[in-house]
């Protein structure tokens, strides 16, 4: 069997490297036969190298690059030709098969790690073209006859009817989908009717890392691991809300960040009260070091230079070493949190809302919903108080939850074994029609925004 994957993730965070990594381990649980195909959208091609060898382990991986930004003047705006190349697609979803060579392919697989949401306060622009271009292979396999299944994804909320309509077209074409949170289960009811979906892990799940053990520590005190995220930046803020605000805090040093505060916050609590040094560590390249460095620089003014330094890393494997090395990890990084569990770490998740439902929705699936703080207005240490607290308290993670986790891997291996065997589902060709009108209309809605925004002088 051959499975088209899209999209195979493509950046510096070692939560998308992991989630690549645990796809292919994934896989190989289910079945070692299957040969796999990934199609990367708009990859750096310095990056994409990097992120090609997270697969290289499979025999016989194949990809396909598809590079859709590129943007040409007409009468003094810059319109883009994706908009014209997106229509073609849905217009003619066999093209785009034939293309990423996805007609090749028996099943097509939407990557774990993908969000479908929206939000009401919010205008579509061209942030949401790259949902668009996410949901396309679900309009191409059904065109093309191919079975089509979502890995554990993250949804809602779903706030915009347009995108609302939209999506439920997209679902409606799924062969199989389930979610990697359990917050997203009333979201994905609430948004498709019927059987509530599966919650079940996150392919990162599937890395092998051997458990730590005290002795494999070699410092007698190990350090708090620290992981921080900015507030205002990512997927759900939008690649240029995400831009605007890290270069607004890059002009102020993040004075004004609270991710900034609850780490200088919980780094100088933890050195003064409980004792012991901090690593910073470092999950995603560009915000995440600007931010740690900003918060190290911060912390040695105040007299805490031999107390705390930067861990960076390259690779899923430091990046296991790193969370080993620690007693307890603090992350605002959820694939941290991930990871340090599977290498027996105690850990403790920061959240901001801006960044979604994911990270309580999965300490919720994992039975531990106390190890997840949220940081919403106020200050930060009403909200980091309680976390400090138990930082103190901490005996470490309990065995229920590694019994749990172990549930979950086996019940996660039988359902994609189970829709990968199952018979293909023919589609309705007038649920197919639907579905590229609700697509054209997002992306016409989306491109009226874009010129209309810069006629009037927007960014």
């Amino acid at each position: 069997m051959r499975v088209g994957l899209v999209y195979g993730h493509v950046s510096r965070n070692m939560g998308d490297a992991a989630i690549n990594r645990g796809t292919v381990e994934l896989r190989r649980a289910v079945d070692p036969c299957i040969s796999l195909h990934v199609v990367t959208l708009n990859a750096n091609r310095l990056v994409l190298q990097e992120r090609m060898e997270d697969f290289s382990s499979l025999d016989g991986v194949s990809f396909h690059a598809l590079e859709t930004r590129t943007r040409r003047q007409i009468g003094g705006i810059a319109e883009s030709e994706e908009y014209k190349r997106l229509i073609h697609y849905i217009e003619h979803p066999k093209d785009f098969a034939k293309e990423t060579a996805l007609d090749d392919c028996d099943v097509v697989l939407i990557s774990s790690g993908d969000h479908f949401f929206s939000y009401a306060d919010r205008p579509l622009d061209r942030d949401d073209l790259d949902l668009v271009w996410r949901v396309l292979p679900v309009l191409v396999a059904a065109a093309s006859g191919q079975r089509v299944l979502a890995l554990p994804v993250t949804i809602g909320p779903n706030e915009d009817p347009l995108m609302r309509r939209m999506l439920v077209c997209v679902f409606s074409l799924v062969d199989g989908y389930c979610v990697r949170d359990s917050d997203s289960v009333s979201f994905a009811t609430v948004l498709l009717g019927g059987q509530a979906p599966r919650a079940l892990l996150d392919p990162a799940f599937f890395l092998e890392a051997s458990p730590s053990s005290r002795a494999d520590r070699s410092l007698e005190q190990p350090p708090l691991g620290l992981v921080l995220r900015a507030e205002n930046v990512g997927l759900r803020v939008g690649r240029s809300r995400s831009a605007a605000a890290i270069q607004a805090y890059r002009e102020i040093g993040w004075a004004r960040s609270q991710a900034l505060a609850a780490g200088r916050y919980l780094t100088e609590r933890f050195c003064r009260e409980i004792g012991g040094n901090v690593f910073l560590l470092v999950q995603s390249s560009s915000a995440d070091r600007d931010l740690t460095t900003a918060l190290l620089d911060k912390l040695c003014e105040r007299g805490f230079a031999e107390r705390v330094s930067i861990r960076e890393v390259s690779t899923v494997a430091e990046y296991l070493s790193a969370l080993r090395s620690v007693t307890c990890v603090v992350s605002a990084r959820l694939h941290s949190c991930i990871l340090a569990i599977l290498v027996g770490t105690s850990v403790f998740g920061v959240h901001f809302p801006q960044h979604g439902h994911k990270m309580p929705g999965i300490f919720r699936l994992l039975g531990i919903p106390e190890r997840s703080v949220t940081i919403d207005d106020g200050d930060v240490a009403d909200h980091l108080l309680p976390l400090l607290r138990s930082l103190a308290a901490d005996g470490g993670l309990c065995e229920d939850l590694t019994r749990r986790v172990s549930v979950l891997r086996e019940k996660t291996g039988e359902w994609l074994s189970e829709q990968l065997s199952a018979a293909r589902r023919l589609a309705a060709r007038s649920r197919t029609y639907e579905l590229a009108d609700q697509l054209r209309a997002v992306v016409n809605r989306i491109r009226v925004f874009d010129i209309g925004r810069q006629q009037t002088g927007g960014a």
